[in-house]
């Protein structure tokens, strides 16, 4: 487990999102993301990141 403790410093939705997350998609699963649902992506600058966790 990861934990990153942050602030939210955008929000990205639409066409932008849809690119990010079909990169990850493809990489981990081999395909673009369904598009059944609405996805975001939120980019976060961390704060702090425990090490340890668990």
């Amino acid at each position: 487990m990861l934990v990153i403790r942050g602030r939210v410093v955008e929000w990205l939705d639409d066409d932008a999102a849809w690119e990010i997350i079909d990169q990850l998609s493809t990489k981990y699963i081999g395909a673009p993301c369904s598009r059944e649902e609405e996805r975001v992506v939120v980019v976060i600058e961390p704060e702090r990141q425990p090490v340890g966790i668990g």
